[in-house]
């Protein structure tokens, strides 16, 4: 197999594995947790599914994380085709971030 090809393969692995616990930290655990228009609800809610909420924490951090990995070497692919270009998709993805 090729350099670009092996680069090209572990980038799309480490994305995907970044972002398959989204699905749980955006959708299920707002579900879960928010009652729109009423916050004392969602107080009572996020204490009592504090390690629900916990967990939605932590696959965030580990979203964050691997997706970091992911868009450097997504830039080290991308660099050969346009390298302002794939400094721009590094730089927005970082400032998404925070």
């Amino acid at each position: 197999m090729t350099p670009v090809k092996t680069l090209a393969r572990r980038a799309g692995w480490l994305y995907f594995l970044a972002n398959c616990v989204a699905p749980f930290a955006y959708l299920y655990v707002p579900g879960k947790i928010l009652v729109p228009g009423d916050a004392l609800a969602t107080m009572d809610h996020v204490r009592a599914h504090e390690g629900l909420l916990r967990i939605a924490i932590g696959a965030e951090i580990w979203n964050a994380t691997l997706g970091a990995f992911a868009v450097f070497l997504l830039y080290r692919l991308f660099e050969r085709v346009d390298k302002p270009l794939s400094i721009l998709f590094a730089m927005l993805f970082f400032l998404a971030v925070p």
